[in-house]
């Protein structure tokens, strides 16, 4: 797993955690990755079944098991 991505994982777990809004968008603004470069991340982890979406991938969510790794 690369540093960005552990980064955002970080992330993300943390603001589920305490219960704050965790706007995959935003958080990735703010970290400076590249929407390309999340979507490609949030499409990795959805299919190790750590994240799912709606309707775009960059609003999402962690799964149980996001949570956990």
């Amino acid at each position: 797993m690369k540093d960005d991505e552990r980064k955002l994982l970080e992330e993300l777990q943390r603001r589920a955690k305490a219960n704050e809004r965790a706007y995959v968008r935003e958080i990735v603004s703010e970290m400076k990755i590249p929407e390309k470069r999340a979507a490609y991340i949030c499409g990795k982890w959805t299919d190790k079944g750590w994240y799912d979406y709606g309707v775009s991938v960059l609003a999402g969510w962690l799964t149980d098991d996001g949570m956990a790794a």
